[in-house]
Formats: C-alpha cells, structure tokens, sequence
C-alpha cells in the first residue's frame, strides 16, 4: 500500500510540472498535488534518484521555483500515460452516499491520501455539483461532514453522477454474486424487459438503462433502512395502464430482490414510468394547449435571440410537441431521463444545445424549476437536425462572378452558375472589374469568383477560376461552395490586443469578467453583455472538453464578431473539469448565419488533445492562430 501511494504521489507531481510553462515554486505543486511542500521536496529527490524510471529530473533556480527536464521522451511518455487520474469527487461522494452519520475531514484525507487542502479544493467542485440537486455538505464542529437533503433529491444527484460512475462499471466488470449492484441491476432490468414486453410497449434501449438505474437505486437505498418520505404528485398524470404495470413491476421486484415497498416507493415507480411516457402502441399522445403555446414561446424567443426562424419548419414543431408532453411530466415530478450521448451532443451539437438552453429559459420561467443538461441535449439533437436542414437551404447562396470579356460572355457565366451550382446558390450576379467595388458597397455576398486578378483585401472568399468551365474546375468550385466557412475568415476574428496571456486566476468568475472588460475597452457591447455571459455559463458550464471552455453570450450582439483569449498560467476548475484555455465568443447579428460553422471548426480543433497541446504550450499570439488551422 505505501509503495503504491509513493509511486502514485510521484507521478502526480511529475504530471503537475509537466502541465506548467515555466517554474512552480513548492507551494504551488505542493496545493496542486495535495501534500505538504516538504513532501514535495522529499519526492522531487526521489523522481531525481530515479531518472531510469521517469526519464525526467527536476531543476530548481533560487527564487524562481522548480520547473521539468526531460532526458528521455519516451520513458517520460510512459509516465505520463501511468499517472492514475483521481477522481477524488467521486470518491468523496462514495463515502457520503453510504454514512448518515458525521464524516470527519481527517477520516476523509487519510482514505484518499490527500491533504487538508486539496481535500478542500475537491469539496468545493462538488458543493458546486451538489447545489444543482438541491443538496448541500453541512460542517458541524467537532463532528466532521455529512451530506444533508431530501431522499428523493439524493437519489436524483445518484442517478446523474454517482451511479453512473461507480455502479454501472460494476455492472459490467464483477460476477454476478448475490448482493453485487452487478446482480441486482440484471434483476431488475429482466423484470422491466418481461413486463414491458407483455403489452407491447414501445420502448427503447436508453429509457429501459434509466428506469433500471432509478430503480436500483431505489432497492439499494431501502436495502439499506432509507425510504422515501414524500409522494410524488402523480394525479392526473397516469391511466388505468400505467398504474397496472408499476403495481406487477413492484410485486416482482419485492418477491425477487426482498424488499417491501412502502407506498411512497410504489408511487415513486409509478412516476418514473409517467415520466418516460411508457404508454402501449394503440394509445395516442394527446399535445395540450399548453405545450403548443410552450413550443410557440421556445420558437420566438429562438428568433428573436439567434435571428433563427423556425416558424415554418412543422417538422421540428411537431417533435418537440411530442417531446413536450413527457418533459413536462417529467419537470413537474422531478424525475430526469438521462441521455447515454450527453457528451457527445454538446460537443458535436454545440449550436443546438445553445438553442435548446434558450429552449430551457423558456420552460424554467414557465414552471419556476430547474431543467437538467440531459434533458436538454434530448432538445439539441431535435435543434441540430432542423439547424442542418435549414443550413442546405440557407448558406452559401450569393456569389460574385468578376469577368472582363464582355456581355455575352457575361450572360454565358450566369448561366453555367446558375445550371452547375444550383444546389449551392441563391443568386448570381455577374460584373467587369470596373464595377466591382460598386457592387460590394450596394451587395452582401458570401463568395466571390474572378477570372482576372483583383485588387481585393477584404474577408469574402475569392476563387480564381477558369472561365471555359472543365470538369476538374467545376468541381473545384463546388468544393468551394460547400465549404459553408473558411479559416482565413475564422481567424479575422481573433485579436491580438483580446488574446490574455499568463494571467493568474483562481475562478472562472474572474476569467470572464476580466474578458469581458477587455472586449468592453475595444469594442461598443450593450450594457448588459457581461450579464449575458454569466447567464449563459450558469445555465450549464461550457467545459465540454478537456482543458477548454467556450465561454459566450447565448445573443448575437455587438457591432463586430470577435473572440477573446484567456491562456491561464494555471489550470482552474470550471464546471466539471480544469480549464487552461478560455475562448469568449462574441458573434454579431451579421454574422448569425457563420455562427454553426464558426463553432464546429473551434470544437474541431479542440478536440485533438495534440492541438489543444499545442495551443497551450505558445504564448504568441502569431504561433496560436498558425496553430488553429488544420
């Protein structure tokens, strides 16, 4: 056990240096990895006592601190990828979730070999947590901490987090023994496929994984002595069909796991499934006035905040119909429908989560409740479909065609645009290179085509082309139209004077209102612009990806698309995860159509751990934008 906890320490603070530009002083490593500064330095002789093993040694400069030297890259690789990657959070929510009683912080440091300080660290990211699920750590003096809330939120915050990385590992990894989760999680589901199959109810692979979990948390809990002490308000929301089928699920569950329910519990089994709209194939969902009204009010304030109009889209109007009416049941009895993607669509559906968070203010404001980042990614994927269908029918339709040979040849070109490109464009316009300039001040175009060298510096694309119009050239120009946004034009949003570097912070909240303060002094925002970035980032966090956040304002506002950089000199704990580099996008109301585009190219390269290396690793600001092309 010590040997393990010496080798896990060294690593740590190997990885610690590593992530650093530059010197750390002891103290600072000594915060980071959570042990005291002469523990560091007991480490630091040992990692240099063992080059071979490390393929690395420690300097120290007086004054400055200690920084890393790597003798060998490949030994060094090793050891990074042999760091254990604590999830202390995690950790500490195990042993709250199964004491009632006082934990002391002592108790807690020695289980996790961890010091009084990062102890601290680690429960004010999940305070953090905790607070979206109504729970709270109550401190007593001389008694320690416990975890204080309702049974019924506690089981919600288990389903979201705990559950999901502790419980559902089990379920794959261990045997199946009596009173493993392993076992009890096969139990229940064989139930839920049993019942579910014998009416036919339409179900899928993602609501059956929910309902199991929820219910064997449920089990474990009364297993265990913890009951529910409250009914969920269910009247009305159930039929004849629902309340036959929770009452066959509990009495299998209670003779096959041997626990009795109480009736809170059975109430609660009942909402779960009113809550995934369980209902058999014959029976129609019924859309009220009230969600009708509801998606008409998501729709407008979409338009009036993302200049998106999707009042024509019946489409979409009719799948969030449908997905309203179990939302709202859902909502109101406090039940989540945990969506397997989450990850996934906030990363790859970035423009759609930000219309379905509008989509969430409308429904908080509606109902007076929170709305979880589960339920809204479901929201986003229906965003993302509608968003690339109406992106076929939107980007990249006026162009500019710059010839010198004449009008008929003029004509001849419309004409060959017009019949090749056709899927592409809106319209085509044809000019002389006298009447270039003229056309750019009366016209917006979002490409430009020339046969002749122009004298252009401006931000819309040129393409030079080949006025008799061979195969490899028209496909060349189409390339070039399909291409909804460019790098170069990307990159004229980013700023010199807007890109922040070795600047110390300790919390997200000072990252952002120092970015926000540095767009203010170059550039004329509303006076609420900072407010709006807040209210965004309190929504859900935008730290959807190791080590980068994208913080914005979910309005397009300003005169001028920019975006600012923040390249901290330390990692900060955002929403979920550490943060070394903060993009603040600001997009113009001009620029509502580039918005998708210029998100998914950011996201794109942020998603290479190599380039997001790259990125941290330059304090130039030239080096960083070279770095942003692919």
């Amino acid at each position: 056990m010590r040997e393990r906890k010496m080798e896990k320490i060294s690593l740590l603070l190997i990885r610690a240096l590593s992530e650093q530009d530059g010197f750390m002083t002891t103290k600072e490593i000594a915060a980071k990895v959570g042990v005291s500064t002469k523990t560091v330095r007991r480490y630091v002789e040992k990692i240099n006592q063992s080059q071979s093993l490390y393929g690395c040694v420690i300097q120290g400069k007086k004054g400055s601190g200690l920084f890393l030297q790597i003798i060998n890259h490949e030994l060094f690789q090793r050891s990074l990828e042999n760091t254990p990657q604590e999830d202390f959070v995690t950790q500490i929510i195990e042993y709250f979730v199964q004491e009632d009683e006082y934990i002391k912080s002592e108790l807690l440091c020695e289980r996790l070999f961890i010091s009084q300080s990062k102890l601290s660290q680690e429960l004010k990211k999940l305070r953090r947590i905790l607070s979206h699920y109504n729970l709270s750590i109550q401190t007593k003096p001389y008694y320690g901490m416990k975890l204080c809330g309702s049974e019924f939120d506690l089981r919600r915050f288990m389903a979201s987090n705990y559950l999901q990385k502790t419980h559902l590992k089990q379920l794959h990894q261990l045997p199946s023994s009596e009173g493993t989760p392993s076992q009890l999680h096969r139990q229940i589901q064989a139930i839920i496929l049993a019942e579910f199959s014998q009416k036919a109810y339409p179900i899928s692979e993602a609501i059956v994984t929910n309902l199991v979990n929820h219910l064997a948390i449920a089990v474990m809990r009364m297993q265990s002595g913890r009951y529910l002490d409250r009914n969920l308000p269910i009247g009305g929301r159930t039929n004849a069909e629902q309340s036959l089928l929770g009452k066959r699920i509990v009495k299998r569950i209670e003779e096959e796991c041997s626990v009795l329910f109480t009736e809170c519990e059975r109430n609660y089994v009942l909402g779960q499934i009113v809550g995934k709209r369980v209902i058999p194939k014959n029976e129609k969902n019924v859309v009220s006035e009230e969600v009708s009204d509801l998606v008409r009010q998501v729709l407008k304030k979409i338009k009036n905040r993302r200049q998106i109009d999707f009042s024509q889209d019946l489409d979409l109007q009719t799948m969030l119909m449908l997905h309203f009416v179990p939302l709202i049941d859902r909502i109101e009895l406090g039940i989540e429908l945990k969506n397997p993607l989450l990850d996934d669509v906030k990363v790859h559906c970035n423009v759609g989560y930000d219309l379905a968070i509008i989509a969430g203010q409308v429904i908080v404001a509606h109902f007076n409740k929170r709305i979880s980042d589960h339920e809204l990614s479901y929201l986003a994927m229906h965003f993302d479909v509608a968003l690339n269908k109406k992106s076929s029918q939107t980007q990249r339709k006026y162009i500019l065609v710059v010839n010198d040979l004449g009008r008929a040849a003029n004509a001849f070109l419309k004409e060959k645009f017009e019949f090749y490109f056709r899927n592409y464009i809106k319209e085509v316009t044809v000019c002389n290179q006298y009447e270039f300039v003229q056309f750019l001040k009366e016209q917006d175009f979002d490409f430009i085509f020339s046969s002749i060298d122009l004298p252009y510096e401006g931000t819309i694309p040129v393409m030079s082309f080949d006025y008799f119009m061979r195969p490899e050239m028209i496909k060349k120009i189409a390339d070039a139209l399909s291409t909804v946004f460019t790098v170069e034009k990307l990159l004229t949003f980013f700023k010199e004077p807007l890109f922040i570097c070795d600047q110390d912070f300790e919390t997200k909240e000072e990252v952002l209102h120092f970015l926000c303060h540095c767009i203010n002094e170059q550039y004329q925002m509303p006076n609420n612009f900072e407010a709006l970035v807040f209210e965004r980032e309190a929504f859900f966090g935008t730290d959807f990806l190791p080590m980068v956040a994208f913080p914005h304002p979910n309005v397009l506002i300003g005169s001028e698309t920019v975006i600012a950089v923040a390249h901290l000199k330390k990692p900060i704990f955002w929403y979920k995860q550490s943060v070394r580099l903060v993009f603040l996008l600001v997009i113009a109301e001009q620029d509502h159509l580039k918005a998708k585009s210029l998100n998914d190219h950011l996201i794109k390269i942020c998603t290479s751990s190599e380039k997001v290396n790259e990125l941290i690793a330059t304090n130039d600001f030239i080096t960083f934008i070279h770095h942003l092309k692919e």
